[in-house]
């Protein structure tokens, strides 16, 4: 089973899947392999692999509740994703930071990381990827009681995941944004970013108060 978790963890673990498995796998052994896939990379030089090695491990420190470990992690992920040019990977980790600093209550801090998120993302034509940041931001709108924002931002993730061919997750998106009745004492905000046109990385799962959250 370590063994099967450090390979996980060294090859990137590709495909939602793949890494909630790599998730699971860390809960019941620890972290031990991840932190050994990841000196291997060090060791032999290649950042990719390496920061998709450290974005497994914020996936595991997050399901193991360590949330502050976990944004270390996903911050050192991303940035070698930068510093080997890998934009792509670096606006799905920003995802990642994202659910990790919301989790960890810095409400305002996750609202930029998700936008950090869909400008990359777009910028890559990554529709699905678009479609979970908006999802997420939505969230964090929300817990700031931007209600009407929060909404938006939902109707503008169904369309993100309609184009991406993504069913379920649009019609999730859609029945989360009828579920949010704007209130007279929400704050004004900025509109959400216009849509434009824009894995190795996992983009983060809705926020734990989303409906039908599945175990990570």
């Amino acid at each position: 089973m370590k063994a099967a978790l450090l390979a996980a963890l060294a090859d990137g673990a590709g495909g939602d899947s793949g890494r909630r498995a790599v998730a699971e796998l860390a809960r019941r052994l620890g972290l031990g392999a991840g932190v050994s896939a990841r000196d291997l990379h060090r060791t032999a030089g290649n950042s990719r692999r390496e920061a998709g090695a450290l974005n497994n491990m914020g996936l595991a420190f997050e399901s193991a509740g360590r949330t502050k470990e976990a944004i270390t992690a996903h911050t050192r992920a991303r940035d070698l994703f930068r510093t080997v040019g890998d934009r792509h990977r670096e606006g799905l980790v920003w995802n990642s930071i994202g659910y990790s600093l919301y989790s960890d209550g810095r409400v305002d801090e996750a609202v930029e990381a998700y936008r950090r998120a869909l400008e990359l993302c777009r910028e890559f034509e990554d529709s699905h990827g678009e479609g979970n940041a908006m999802y997420n931001l939505a969230f964090a709108h929300k817990s700031a009681r931007r209600t009407a924002e929060a909404r938006t931002v939902c109707l503008q993730a169904a369309d993100a995941h309609t184009r991406a061919n993504a069913p379920t997750d649009a019609a999730k998106a859609r029945a989360q944004a009828a579920a949010l009745t704007p209130s007279p004492t929400d704050t004004a905000t900025q509109a959400a970013p216009q849509s434009r046109t824009a894995d190795y990385a996992l983009p983060s799962p809705p926020p734990p108060d989303a409906p039908d959250t599945a175990a990570r």
